[in-house]
């Protein structure tokens, strides 16, 4: 582990993700805490398909989509390889040809040959005019599914965490040890019971707060420091008007 950065990478795989996640929590080292997830494979099972001329063709291309060391839950086929002859009639290959890929015979298929099975003819001055017949053999391929499944492996990134002002963990539990001395000094009864403030626990929040502004600066407005208190903690704004007042008249 670096000095300078206080930072590791914990690398782990298990059965599930939850049990990945347990893994990562158990191996952070004490005084850090987990600072990004990147979960490589959910350990759930997924599907790859793939198509080509013939069965074992296709699970070949399917395989290769899959990474190594994942397990094979089950091959099914979709649909097996068909040859399938259709006539057109048209009056050149080229037409015949766009005849035959505009019916949609299948999401893919191909093509293997054409031959022409009956000329028309050019009639007298255009009157009498046939197209000629064309038979075209079409492939429809094979169609595969495989069905893998990995075991769960997540990275996370652990250090000491920042705040967003970019403060400390070890500066942001002195503040609340600051606050919650400074709960402990002050006058609570003109808070607790009267509607302001249910709680010691909801004074140390909101004293938190109001100290952690002061120190940090950047979060001095009143508007800044209730949306905190309200986002972070749960308490109402009317309900800490009063504390932060009192606060900022104990500072002067």
């Amino acid at each position: 582990m670096s000095n300078e950065t206080d930072e590791k990478v914990i690398d782990v795989e298990a059965e599930t993700l939850e049990e990945a996640r347990d893994i990562i929590k158990s191996q952070v080292p004490e005084g850090l805490a987990i600072l990004s997830e990147q979960v490589e494979d959910d350990g759930k099972a997924h599907t790859v398909q793939a198509s080509a001329d013939t069965e074992e063709a296709a699970f070949a291309l399917a395989q290769k989509k899959i990474a190594d060391g994942k397990d094979i839950v089950d091959k099914k086929v979709i649909n097996s390889p068909e040859l399938r002859k259709i006539n057109v009639e048209a009056f050149d290959e080229g037409v015949a040809k766009g005849q035959v890929e505009a019916q949609k015979i299948a999401a893919s298929f191909t093509i293997k040959s054409v031959k022409l099975t009956r000329e028309g003819s050019k009639g007298i001055l255009g009157l009498g005019k046939k197209p000629n017949e064309y038979e075209f053999e079409v492939l429809i391929p094979a169609a595969v599914e495989i069905t893998y499944r990995g075991k769960a492996r997540v990275i996370a990134k652990v250090g000491k965490k920042k705040t967003d002002a970019g403060v400390s963990q070890v500066f942001i539990d002195a503040v609340k040890k600051g606050a919650k001395d400074h709960v402990a000094k002050m006058d609570t009864s003109k808070y607790l019971g009267t509607g302001a403030f249910e709680s010691v626990a909801e004074l140390e929040a909101a004293t938190f707060i109001a100290l952690l502004s002061d120190m940090t600066g950047g979060m001095t407005k009143d508007e800044v420091i209730l949306a905190l208190v309200v986002e972070h903690y749960g308490l109402d704004e009317s309900k800490v008007r009063a504390i932060l007042r009192d606060f900022k008249a104990s500072r002067r």
